[in-house]
């Protein structure tokens, strides 16, 4: 698991329901491009989720805390979809943190730690602000596809 001389990282489960539901009721926009509203069995759900016949214990869904203070999630598989890859799920920022560079500084941070990787994530294609972030360090599309629940997203791959 990734370490860091800024955050306190630590890997999160159901006692951190509510800290994770807080952070992610900060960015209702997110939830608009899923067409989807957030409930606190998602997050549930999203803690324990890996593709079919991929082992949980390659499963990262980690807290980044600055001050004691949640301020970004991040949900990763190692080894997915093939050995040499990562594929990022989900990462999500506290709005009150957003827009000062701790998103970027945080993705660099993971993507110097794990460099011997492919890095591979999709997002929703009607999600310009993800595109633009994800494209913004570096993520090219691969291709548009759809996701496991059928929403059409843009394949990206760093490396």
């Amino acid at each position: 698991m990734i370490v860091s001389n800024n955050f306190t990282i630590r890997k999160l489960n159901e006692s951190d329901i509510d800290l994770i539901y807080t952070l992610c009721q900060s960015n209702p926009d997110y939830y608009l491009y899923l067409n989807e509203i957030l409930t606190k069995e998602m997050i549930l759900d999203d803690l324990h989720c890996v593709p079919e016949g991929f082992s949980k214990e390659n499963k990262y869904f980690v807290g980044y805390f600055y001050e004691n203070q949640l301020i970004a999630i991040l949900d990763y598989l190692i080894g997915y979809p093939n050995s040499n890859t990562i594929f990022i799920g989900l990462f999500m920022v506290d709005a009150s943190f957003q827009r000062k560079g701790m998103g970027r500084f945080i993705i660099k941070e993971f993507i110097q730690y794990y460099a011997s990787y492919s890095i591979q994530l999709a997002w929703l294609t009607n999600n310009i602000p993800a595109e633009k972030f994800w494209t913004n360090l570096g993520f090219k599309p691969i291709k548009q596809t759809k996701s496991q629940d059928g929403k059409k997203v843009i394949l990206a791959c760093f490396n």
